[in-house]
């Protein structure tokens, strides 16, 4: 994986820098056995040392805010946005071609019950107007569709 002969541990072994072809690498403990790697694009060890670093530091002040250790590409995030919308699309489907979703536009399922109340309050108005009450007319009621 990496060259020996380069590699030096800092900052009490967390923080490990190696080369690759020629060109220093920084490896830090992550947590769970797992690793952080990233390229320091250096061939001078001085600098690679510098840089490593100051990685390390990034890293552990990231740790300290709970902020995410690594960030996602923009290719990462299309890719979960893609298969997030397929997914949904996938469930549309099954759902809408499903019976039981299969419904009535709200003004259909809305008349049985405007009836009700229409014919409740004709009864209403109807026992009223014996009592010689002003009451709006039955236009208003009946003329809701």
């Amino acid at each position: 994986m990496f060259d020996t002969e380069h590699s030096k541990p800092l900052e009490d072994d967390k923080l490990l820098i190696y080369t690759r072809n020629g060109i220093f690498q920084a490896r830090v403990y992550k947590g769970d056995r797992k690793y952080i790697h990233r390229s320091l694009k250096t061939r001078n060890l001085e600098d690679a040392r510098g840089l490593a670093i100051k990685f390390y530091y990034e890293i552990e002040f990231k740790r300290e805010q709970e902020l995410p250790l690594q960030t996602k590409t923009f290719a990462q995030a299309l890719d979960e946005y893609i298969a997030v919308r397929q997914r949904d699309y996938e469930r549309s489907k099954t759902y809408k071609n499903n019976a039981s979703y299969q419904q009535e536009p709200i003004s259909l399922a809305l008349r049985p019950a405007l009836r009700v109340f229409v014919s409740s309050n004709i009864a209403i108005r109807a026992n009223k107007a014996s009592q010689k009450t002003a009451e709006p007319p039955d236009s208003v009621y009946l003329n809701l569709f």
